[in-house]
């Protein structure tokens, strides 16, 4: 098989969601040749591609004071849209009593268009609409990654690779282990968003539509995206759900119609891979810190179940959870790091950390800490000296546990 030779870079990010988008600007930012890969024709994922422009959450709403506790390029990317008219955010200093009512609304085409801006100016090649089809390796080390172009398949290499695939497709191909939803074959169901057009918003028919907008309105169950036929087969199961409910609106002659749907479902969990350590719910809920967090969190426990509902277990203190490094780092692998959904946790935490500001928290974090591999030299990832990264990311502007105390949100927003 022909396989076309593309460019050397310093660090490789899979996936431009939510934590790839970040990985990739810290990277760049930091001094790296860095490139992006990312499967859809647009960046941003679950946020703009899947439709669910709510970015959750950079706040602890339980807190006496100074609530905000993620910053750095994913609160800069929100406050950015905000100048250009295209971001609602809320008071986070208000007494809300639901946790989505602190996200932050985004408008998907200025997110994506921002997303290109953002990563451009900080010196990121960027791949649109290329998918990982193989990888290579070299015992431990990923030796190059073989991606779908135009042209043809194409071999990328670098010193380091960040798999913010959020289904661990980079991890998984390398040879790392992985654990798949529950571990024993149950995976939370999927979601496809689809698109109304109201005539008459103030209709009984249509008070759903006008409330929800079609986000978050069908449950897909056993979707799967670590196995292609099941996803196939959750993907046609989703399309006939949306079609069956567009039915339900003709026939009741509403004046409503779908009018577009999400190029697939969306999905909350899939492959998640075995880490260094691996964040439990417990430590998770505590707030502990340990010697390598590089961030916080906050977002309850949230698991969808294919029998319908959720497990849902909120957070009701000021303690704030806090994220490890080391969960990033794939155990079997020492030129790769994992951010986003598919760190190493268990099933409780993973169902809180996927929320989108996390996702930003950790892929900063992973950006910067493949820069300074490459910089300094440093062989496996493992080795990173966590004391140094926590420094550097608090630098940067983000908001570093040990190291950063909390921040005050009418302060953030002046600045």
């Amino acid at each position: 098989m022909n396989i076309l030779k593309g460019a050397h870079y310093d660090v490789i990010v899979f996936g431009c969601g939510s934590a790839g988008f970040c990985a990739a600007v810290q990277a760049a930012r930091s001094g790296a040749r860095t490139a992006v890969i990312e499967k859809y024709a647009v960046p941003g994922g679950v946020m703009t591609v899947l439709g669910n422009n709510c970015v959750s959450q950079f706040n602890n709403p339980f807190r006496t004071e100074k609530k905000m506790i993620i910053a750095g390029i994913g609160w800069e990317f929100c406050r950015r849209l905000e100048k250009m008219g295209y971001a609602e955010i809320p008071d986070m200093d208000a007494p809300y009593t639901c946790h989505w009512q602190y996200d932050v609304k985004v408008n998907p085409v200025a997110a994506a268009v921002c997303m290109t801006d953002m990563l451009a100016e900080a010196g990121a090649d960027i791949y649109l609409d290329q998918s990982l089809v193989s990888v290579e390796t070299d015992g431990r080390r990923v030796a190059g990654a073989i991606i779908s172009t135009a042209q043809g398949l194409t071999e990328l290499t670098a010193e380091i690779y960040i798999d913010c695939t959020a289904d661990a497709v980079l991890c998984s191909l390398a040879g790392a282990e992985t654990i798949v939803g529950d571990g024993n074959g149950s995976i939370q169901p999927g979601t496809m968003r689809y698109y109304p057009f109201v005539s008459d918003p103030s209709s009984p028919e249509v008070s759903e539509l006008v409330e929800f907008r079609g986000d978050n309105r069908n449950h897909i169950t056993g979707y799967n995206c670590a196995d292609s036929f099941a996803k196939t087969k959750g993907d046609i199961q989703a399309l006939h759900t949306v079609f069956d409910r567009m039915e339900e609106l003709r026939r009741a002659n509403a004046p409503a119609q779908i009018i577009g749907i999400a190029p697939s479902a969306g999905a909350r969990e899939s492959r998640r891979i075995v880490g260094r350590s691996c964040m439990a719910i417990e430590d998770y809920k505590s707030g502990r810190l340990f010697d390598d967090t590089v961030c916080y969190s906050f977002w309850f426990v949230d698991v969808h179940l294919d029998t319908g509902g959720s497990r849902i277990e909120y957070l009701t203190s000021g303690a704030t959870p806090a994220l490890r490094y080391s969960a990033m780092v794939p155990e079997k692998l020492d030129n790769v790091l994992a951010a986003g959904r598919c760190v190493s946790t268990d099933r409780d935490t993973n169902s809180a950390l996927r929320v989108k500001a996390t996702c930003m928290a950790l892929g900063q974090a992973a950006g910067l800490a493949a820069a300074i591999a490459v910089r300094d030299g440093i062989g496996s990832m493992a080795d990173v000296p966590t004391d140094k990264l926590r420094k550097e990311l608090s630098k940067t502007g983000a908001i570093v546990p040990g190291i950063d105390d909390f921040r005050d949100y009418k302060a953030s927003i002046k600045q």
